[in-house]
């Protein structure tokens, strides 16, 4: 379905305005404010319900405007009365009238305003979003839920990726066997000590005793030579030196004492040795910390490309509006080459076709931005417009690309070429 007739009048820039449409280029041209817009404006108010509506769309000095939009089966009519909501009716060509009219023009009206100028000026993500409405809310919704787990994955890959490198390589330390009793050493040295003081302790006890013995009998002797005088000296001095001598018998001999070099060369090798124990404990400790943080890694490397996977899936069943492209985060690719990436007029005409994919029941495509479009642009998408049987209005500054229906202060200028199909 295409438009046929449009006729506007006190609307915005436009006084009044009637075009018979052509099939398939309609194309405004003129100087700024000439009321080129308004023209393109009035289709998308006619058609899409008071939310498109400008707050002020009637002229600057008029009370009522009115918006006339006919099909090839429908005559649709907005009119505007200062301070009044919009009306609107719809009938068809027989004079029948619709009873819910913007019910039925919302079933036509999807879509029909894609810009492909506007889509291929975007930025790359601003052109991936636009993709995704056009695909729908659950489409994007479920996009959306994708590209958040990957990020989430990514970050923690990333995160957990840190980790390793925090840890660090690990060099391997040799096992050296246990831990050195060190305290069971120092107890094995300190009983030694005690057991050879014990051990000198008693040889100086003998010692003593020995001399005290040597003692009296040197005063035994003595008074030997004055025996006679000293018997009963002497016998008392004998007594003495018996219980001595019983003593020194009674008491325990020294024994042999022990060497300590053996334990003391242990105690010394022990704190080497433990150092290298707690070193070897680290390691461990390291390494199995390192071993859990790539185990980690590794599985989120896997859960990245399965989230992945599953987005470039729900992408791939989507089922994009034109062969060949694909639609990522960071942007759009046509053929495998990222969009921002083809030339000009590449763009343009990929652009129009993913409009003209979308197959709205009406089937027109509005152009705002005509002068940027060279002769050979502007011939491509009018033959690509012919090829799909869509509708083009296009709003050029200036004289046009030839056929163009020229306006000149909010009414369609006499001289126009396209007079016979456009009436003031």
């Amino acid at each position: 379905m295409k438009i046929t007739k449009l006729i506007v009048k006190q609307i915005k820039g436009v006084r009044e305005i009637e075009i018979t449409a052509h099939p398939t280029v309609n194309e405004l041209a003129g100087q700024n404010g000439a009321g080129k817009s308004t023209v393109l404006d009035s289709i998308l108010w006619a058609l899409g319900g008071t939310d498109e509506i400008a707050p002020r769309p009637i002229r600057d000095g008029e009370g009522e405007g009115e918006i006339v939009l006919e099909t090839e089966s429908l005559e649709v009519v907005r009119r505007f009365r200062e301070g009044k909501t919009p009306t609107l009716a719809v009938r068809s060509k027989d004079g029948a009238k619709v009873l819910k009219p913007q019910t039925t023009l919302d079933s036509l009206f999807s879509g029909f305003t894609f810009d492909p100028l506007a889509f291929a000026r975007q930025k790359p993500t601003e052109q991936a979003h636009t993709l995704q409405e056009i695909l729908g809310a659950d489409f994007s919704a479920t996009l959306s839920d994708l590209d958040r787990q990957v990020a989430s994955a990514e970050s923690e890959r990333k995160d957990i990726n840190r980790e390793v490198a925090r840890v660090g390589a690990i060099p391997f330390v040799v096992d050296p066997g246990p831990d050195v009793d060190i305290a069971g050493v120092h107890a094995a040295l300190d009983e030694i000590r005690v057991w050879n003081a014990e051990q000198e302790h008693k040889a100086v006890m003998r010692q003593r005793v020995a001399d005290a013995r040597e003692g009296e009998e040197r005063a035994l002797g003595n008074l030997r030579r004055d025996l006679e005088a000293l018997q009963t000296k002497i016998a008392r001095q004998s007594g003495a030196v018996e219980a001595l001598r019983i003593r020194v018998e009674e008491l325990p001999a020294p024994e042999e004492k022990r060497d300590p070099a053996m334990l003391q060369s242990q105690l010394a090798k022990a704190g080497a040795q433990n150092r290298r124990v707690a070193e070897h404990r680290q390691y461990k400790h390291r390494l199995a910390e390192h071993t859990a943080c790539v185990q980690e890694s590794v599985r989120l490397d896997a859960e990245v490309a399965r989230l992945r996977e599953a987005r470039d899936r729900h992408i791939r069943e989507a089922k994009l509006p034109i062969e060949g492209l694909a639609l990522s985060p960071s942007g759009v690719r046509l053929g495998g080459i990222p969009f921002e990436q083809l030339s000009s007029s590449e763009r343009i005409r990929a652009s129009a076709r993913i409009g003209m994919a979308l197959a709205p029941t009406l089937r027109i495509m509005f152009i705002r931005d005509g002068s940027l479009l060279d002769d050979q642009s502007f011939a491509e998408l009018v033959t690509l417009a012919e090829e799909r049987e869509y509708q083009l209005w296009i709003e050029t500054v200036g004289a046009g690309h030839g056929d163009a229906i020229v306006l000149e202060e909010g009414v369609v200028n006499r001289k126009s070429k396209s007079s016979a199909r456009a009436t003031a």
